[in-house]
């Protein structure tokens, strides 16, 4: 896990979901002509403060890059006090990025998020 200044956490490595939302079993999800052919050289990057967990970003992700998941108790102490209130009125889950590196920049995620939580950044500014 890492986190920046701005409280955007991105975990690194292939973990498997803890949950996943919004994909029924056995349902394909639909690429979209805005994702690049391949993997890009950005990740996407979630500000926990922001975010409350509705899933928009695990469902529309095509390439599986998120998962909802509970904070642990690292995560929940670097959050702003208006953050742990959010995240205790959610059930204290979040969105993780734990697949960034298959990210191809479609950018649904971004524009999906309602709480406006999810931006791209080159990787190299993550790692």
């Amino acid at each position: 896990m890492q986190l920046n200044n701005s409280n955007e956490v991105r975990l690194g490595g292939d973990h498997q979901p803890a949950e996943r939302e919004g994909l029924a079993s056995g349902e394909s999800k639909n690429i979209p002509p805005s994702c690049k052919p391949v993997p890009t050289g950005a990740t996407p990057v979630v500000d926990i403060n922001r975010c409350e967990a509705k899933g928009e970003c695990v469902r529309v992700c095509p390439y599986d890059v998120f998962e909802i998941r509970v904070l642990g108790s690292n995560e929940r102490s670097q959050l702003t006090l208006a953050g742990k209130i959010k995240s205790r009125f959610h059930g204290n889950r979040k969105a993780f990025v734990v697949r960034g590196y298959a990210c191809h920049s479609c950018g649904l995620c971004v524009t999906e998020c309602p709480e406006s939580a999810i931006k791209l950044v080159a990787r190299h500014q993550v790692e």
